[in-house]
């Protein structure tokens, strides 16, 4: 009776410990889109394990809602890509996030626009991440 109380209390304890009141913020980004405008980007986690969220911000159009995911590509010898983040609706010209390290070390990000296929994404902003 002892082991089984002890196991539960330890089950428990187990549980409390991995639950957040809030989630992780895995990156925060400021930056500018090519015409200007200014834009913050946050990757976090939600309540759905695994499921992580982009949400790109500017100070004139509504916010982005993005999915992301770890990515182990590179995009260059020095450059390791953290996540690729995509908007999160049906159609071509959607918003793609990719961060990556780099040179310095810092997290970098690009933001482009999806194009019709098979044209490569445009760059349309640019991001620096905390």
């Amino acid at each position: 009776m002892k082991t089984f109380v002890f196991a539960l209390v330890s089950l428990l304890m187990g549980w409390t410990a991995q639950a957040r009141s809030t989630p992780e913020v895995y990156a925060t980004c400021q930056g500018k889109l090519d015409d200007g405008t200014s834009v913050a980007f946050t990757v976090q986690e939600t309540a759905v394990v695994g499921f992580v969220r982009g949400l790109l911000q500017s100070e004139v159009d509504q916010a982005l809602s993005l999915i992301c995911r770890k990515s182990t590509e590179s995009s260059s010898k020095d450059r390791v890509v953290l996540y690729v983040c995509t908007e999160s609706r049906a159609g071509d010209g959607k918003v793609i996030v990719r961060l990556e390290h780099g040179f310095s070390g810092h997290v970098i990000g690009q933001i482009q626009r999806e194009q019709m296929f098979p044209l490569p994404a445009q760059t349309i902003g640019h991001l620096f991440c905390n």
